[in-house]
This record gives C-alpha cells, structure tokens and sequence, in this order.
C-alpha cells in the first residue's frame, strides 16, 4: 500500500472586510505609530478597492464669478510704480485702492500623482474621522478660453469700482513637472459606515498655494498653448483706452507698459489661479485624495472568485480596542466555483452546511482578542494579523468540495472522508496540528480487491503538525501550509479519535499490522506542501518577514514591525 500526500495548490484572492461577529475570520490591528497606521490605511485601501488603485485626478471647472485680489505686494515693483504713476497723473485717479480682476471662464486640470500621508485618525465605531496630508505631483492646468486681467479701480464720479484696463491672455498652459517638490497641504475627512462607507470632507487647506508658486516658480513651465511657446509679454494682449474728449473729440491710449507688469509678476496670477482651482474643485479632489485610503463611496462587501472559489468578504466594524490601537474585523464567506457558476452570489445557500470541528467559548474568542491588544502593547510589534481557527476551516472544506484534493488523492488510491481536513489551534506552539480523515480504496491487486475497494475503502485519523510559512511569487505574497511529523500513533489509528469525530475503520484481524504499515508509509508525507494560497491583499507589506504563533484560543496571529513593511 502506498501512501504520498502531494501538493495541493489552492489560489484564492483574499480580499475584505466584514460586520464583526463573536469571532472575526481576520482582524487586522495596529498600533497607532504613524508608520503602522499608514501601512493599515495603504493595506485597507487596497482591499476596498480590491487591488487597482486609480492615480490622479482630470476634469474641467466651469468659473461664472471673477475673482480679485490686492496688488500691494507689488508695491516695490520698480515698473508697476512707474505704470501706476504715469496712470494716475493721466486719468487722475488715485490708485492706492486698485486691484487685479481675473475672469476665467473655465480651467482643466490633470494630476499625475495624489498620496495621502495619515496624520491622525480617531475611530468611534460607525464614524471613522481622519486627518491626512495631502501631496500632489506633476500637475497639470490649462486655461483653453484664456484669461481676462481687469484693472479695478474706484470711479472717480460713482465710487463704485471699474475696470480701467483690459488685458487678454489667449488659452495657457501651466506645467508643474514630477521633478518639482509635491504640493503639498492638509485634508480632513469624516467617514460614516452603514453598509456603504461614504466620506464627507470636513476641511482642506490650500493656503500653501501662493507661498508654494513663489518658491518653485522657476520649475513650472508657462506655455502658450495656441503658438507652443514660452508664455511672454507679447502673448498678453492690452486693449487700448478711448477717452471722449468732446462730443465729437475721442482720444486713444496704448498701454503696452502694462505688459511687462503683468509678465513679470504672472506667478502671483498663476497662485491665485491654482488657488482658484483648488478651492472649487476640493470636493472632488479631497475625494479622490481619500482613494489612498478607501474609495469615495464603496460597497462594504467585496466578493473574489476564480474558476474552484467564490469568496465574498465584508467589513464594517472598526474598533478602537486600546487607546492607542486601532482594530478592524472581518468576516467571509466562502463558496465552490461551480456553485457560484450556478447561483451566484446566493451560492452560499446550496453550499452543504459545516459544523465547527470544536465548540469555542466566547470567552476563549475574547481571550484571542485581548491577546492581541496585549502583544501589540507591549511595544515589540507593531501590525498584528489574525486568522481564525473556523475560517481556516471553511476554506479546507470548501477546497475539499471544490475537488481540488482529488487528483493528487487519487492517484495515491486514497480519498477524504465526511471529516475532510481541518486544523486545530488550542495549544500555544510554532506548529499548528493538521487532522484528515483518510480512506484507502486499494490499488487493485486481486487479492487486496477481496477486503479493500472503492466501496469498502479502509477508513482511519492521521494527525500531522504542520508549520506555516510566507513566501513571494512574482511580488504575490503566499502563505504556505507544509506538514512537519506525522504525530498518529498506531493506537490513534487503530481507535480513531472520537474528540473530532474521526473513526477508524479498519479490517479487524489485520488492524495492527495495517495501523503499522500505515504509519511507515506515512513517513512521505512529512516535509510536503498541503496548502498553497495566494495573499495579493498583503502584497508589499513584508509578510516574509513576519513571525507567527499559534494562540491558544484558536487563532493564528501573524506580528511584525513597521519597519519591515514596504510602502
């Protein structure tokens, strides 16, 4: 009789979230240090957003209302003294009050890159409020209707304000290049869970926005877009003055002098332009800013399949278990791809029900909890993932009913039986224990034919410690499952072990040269791969240099430092 265990390779999509029960599949908690909550951030928005992440920001904002600002900070200007003084002396105005109209019909705009650097976060479960800074890079604005100068003044019979002078600008480009320092300025966001997470922005600053033309004017590149030239004083058009002298006397001004004023002091009109731009289009910029960290409006639920499995993963509960922790709970569901082919996402309910292995108390579900928050508290790790004992369960199961254990099963004239596979985490140990429950129809020989078939398989335990470990395929992080010893004894298969429900099925006057011989040809399975998945969820995160144990309350707790996590 021979007996080998070979590999079975299971690819599955872990994805996220869901409402928190008596014991999570996964949690996922950190210690609020701003490395570790960044990586909880990054990893979470990852997962809502089941993997593609869209960069950047492009659209189109319409203006109706001009804009104005003060002129004083030109006050030094040698040729705006000059301009402002041979103004005043010709119209007789006094323009210490005058100002800078600009009319822009509309404005576009692309961001290459947007990146959110969480700041402070606070949680009080179903509202998540977060502060972040944000920087953008290699933006891009054009004005495709141009832009209209006013010069305001005070009329000098109404007092009301006026345009005294008109200079055109026709369609512009302003490049600020990636080789140029990030924009960089502060968001802050309020989150609200109810089945749907949904974000309203609480407050941006863009105030950093003059200060930040001013000290990188020379990396932006100001283009003329009709003639794809470097925007000078000749692109600027200025329309004359017609004064009425009389009723039949007019005479015209040139003020070509304005433009130079304007062209050497257009950074302050592209400050006011972007701040301009930022402050209509925040909405929508501190929305998709937030994409680095969840999307605007997402379901709570995310569902991952491939041609075996369905996984439906939801989420909804963050916690704050320790003030300075912050926890997120998640639950699965689980379906064969042939199911799911069949009844989508109802598959759940044509899936054969699964008893728990063992009964878990809920005060052994909250020690595996606390056991966390008290790990990560005494500082020596800062990201904890966990993995439920029941999950892990499911997930077996599910691959068992896939089929994806049946070729290589076969082939050793083996099968599983009602029992399948499952682990058992109840002890404090590297190597959690692996049980199957194992039938053996026969090779086929004449006489083994007699006492041994596909109707009458031999039935019996086997109980394998098993270590976990992580490895990286093609930047996929995996988490692999190896058999380590075969811990069954001859009596354990002999008399099965009615704890989990596994009997021993064996032909009676042959039971102990079988349990024997079972046990020698067992050997093979040590040191072979029993469960191969793909984690994609994890991608980046540095899961290779984790380090692992087995919680006596029926967990698998993964810990590392932040300073192993890759960003």
């Amino acid at each position: 009789m021979r007996f080998l265990f070979n590999p079975v390779m299971i690819f599955l999509g872990l994805s996220v979230p869901a409402f928190a029960g008596t014991t999570p599949d996964l949690v996922l908690q950190t210690r609020l240090s701003e490395e570790s909550l960044s990586w909880l951030i990054n990893k979470t928005r990852v997962i809502l957003n089941d993997t593609h992440l869209p960069d950047g920001l492009a659209g189109t904002v319409k203006f109706s209302t001009p804009t104005e600002f003060t002129l004083e900070n030109l006050s030094t200007d040698e040729r705006y003294q000059k301009f402002m003084s041979m103004f005043a002396g010709l119209f007789h105005i006094d323009t210490t009050a005058a100002k800078l109209q600009l009319v822009i019909p509309e404005i576009s705009y692309k961001i290459d890159t947007i990146y959110a650097k969480p700041l402070d976060l606070g949680v009080k479960d179903p509202i998540l409020n977060l502060k972040a800074q944000a920087m953008l890079s290699g933006v891009y604005v054009e004005l495709p209707k141009g832009l209209t100068v006013n010069l305001i003044l005070p009329d000098q019979r109404t007092k009301e304000p006026k345009a005294f002078l008109t200079a055109t600008i026709d369609a512009i480009s302003i490049l600020i290049p990636p080789s140029a320092p990030p924009v960089v300025f502060d968001v802050n966001f309020q989150t609200i869970r109810d089945r749907e997470f949904t974000f309203k922005l609480v407050d941006s600053n863009f105030d950093q926005l003059p200060i930040y033309v001013r000290a990188n004017q020379d990396k932006f590149v100001l283009t003329d877009t009709e003639k794809h030239s470097t925007l000078s004083a000749d692109s600027i058009h200025v329309a004359p003055i017609t004064l009425e002298l009389g009723s039949d006397l007019t005479r015209t001004f040139e003020f070509e002098t304005f433009k130079p004023v304007l062209q050497a002091n257009f950074h302050k009109l592209i400050a006011s332009i972007l701040g301009l731009l930022g402050d209509s289009i925040k909405e929508s910029l501190g929305k998709t800013i937030l994409t680095s960290v969840f999307s605007s409006k997402i379901q709570s639920g995310l569902e991952a399949s491939t041609a075996d499995l369905y996984a439906l993963y939801n989420t909804s509960h963050f916690s704050q278990p320790d003030s300075s922790q912050l926890s997120l709970e998640i639950d699965g569901t689980l379906c064969t791809g042939k199911n799911f082919k069949d009844f989508h996402e109802e598959c759940v309910k044509h899936e054969d029900p699964i008893e728990p292995v063992r009964a878990i108390e809920d005060a052994d579900h909250q020690g595996g909890l606390d056991e966390i928050k008290l790990n990560l508290a005494a500082g020596k790790e800062d990201v904890a993932v966990s993995v439920s004992e029941e999950y892990l369960n499911r997930l077996l199961k599910t691959t068992i009913d896939a089929g994806l254990w049946d070729e290589n099963m076969k082939k050793n004239h083996l099968g599983i039986g009602p029992r399948g596979a499952f682990i058992i985490l109840k002890e404090k140990t590297k190597t959690p224990e692996l049980f199957m429950d194992v039938l053996y129809t026969g090779e086929g020989g004449a006489l083994e034919s007699i006492i041994v078939s596909p109707r009458h398989p031999l039935r019996f335990p086997l109980r394998i410690s098993a270590g976990l470990n992580f490895i990286e395929k093609n930047g996929i992080p995996y988490l692999v499952i190896k058999t380590d010893k075969v811990l069954s004894d001859q009596e354990e298969i002999i008399d099965g072990i009615p704890e989990y429900g596994l009997p021993s099925h064996l032909i009676f006057a042959l039971k102990k040269k079988i349990a024997r011989l079972i046990l020698e040809q067992a050997q093979g399975i040590e040191g072979q791969t029993a469960l191969e998945m793909d984690l994609p969820m994890f991608k980046d995160v540095g899961l290779e240099h984790s380090t692992y144990e087995v919680s006596p309350h029926g967990r698998i707790n993964l810990y590392f430092k932040s300073d192993g996590i890759k960003f």
